[in-house]
């Protein structure tokens, strides 16, 4: 082959190559769908409120609804919230999946009775002061269910009186036979009583006075609670 002949050839390979690089990058695929919204088509979920979530501060942070769904609402809103809705009420949520499970974060509440609603929102600054006062508390009953946080661990149960016993996930799994729909439960602990009900943090845990067990929120039992 001449000087000439490799030359052409050298730069009809160049050539295919330069339209190579130069041809369009195959379409990517669709994008991943959005995350899973509680108000498919703009109507907000429907219900009926069972019992409001009070927390062991004095506060309210969701709704359980009497088909069984738990609807999440920023607590520093409690005011707002129970000014909107109370047990009882017919509720629009809108909102999104929270974690794993049934569980609704919603940005809005609506009662469609009177049209009223509260809209999630910011904390203020400075964070306002608050009026609740822990107290010491011992409360029992029947576990009626479990409250869950986004990775399905439990941190907290709701018992047969609507009273709600709060404590870390760690504590749920060193005292998972404890904290399971039908069993009896014992708790001591720091809370507060109010319009919305009875809720306390867990420092002892047992399913009966002579088993309560101080807990480490680190998951280990340490001994017996004194009484």
């Amino acid at each position: 082959m001449t000087a000439r002949n490799l030359a052409s050839a050298s730069l009809l390979l160049i050539g295919s190559a330069v339209v190579a690089v130069a041809q369009p990058l195959p379409p990517v695929g669709p994008p991943p769908p959005p995350p899973q919204v509680a108000n498919q088509g703009g109507t907000g979920i429907q219900g009926r409120v069972a019992r409001l979530l009070p927390t062991p501060h004095g506060e309210v942070d969701g709704l359980l609804l009497e088909d069984g769904r738990l609807v999440r609402f920023p607590p520093h809103l409690s005011a707002a919230l129970l000014g909107v809705v109370g047990q009882g009420d017919a509720v629009v949520v809108d909102g999104m999946q929270a974690g794993i499970g049934t569980d609704v974060r919603a940005w809005r509440i609506t009662n469609p009775t009177t049209g009223r609603s509260v809209t999630d929102a910011p904390p203020p600054f400075p964070p306002e002061p608050r009026t609740w006062s822990e107290r010491d508390m011992r409360v029992s009953g029947i576990v009626r269910r479990a409250l869950t946080g986004g990775r399905g661990e439990t941190n907290g149960v709701i018992l047969d009186d609507g009273t709600v016993v709060r404590f870390p996930p760690p504590v749920g799994e060193a005292f998972a036979t404890l904290v399971v729909p039908g069993a009896r439960l014992i708790a001591q602990g720091y809370g507060s009583s109010g319009p919305a009900g009875t809720a306390i943090e867990a420092v002892a845990l047992g399913s009966s006075e002579r088993d309560l067990m101080a807990v480490d929120p680190r998951s280990r039992a340490v001994g017996p609670r004194g009484r």
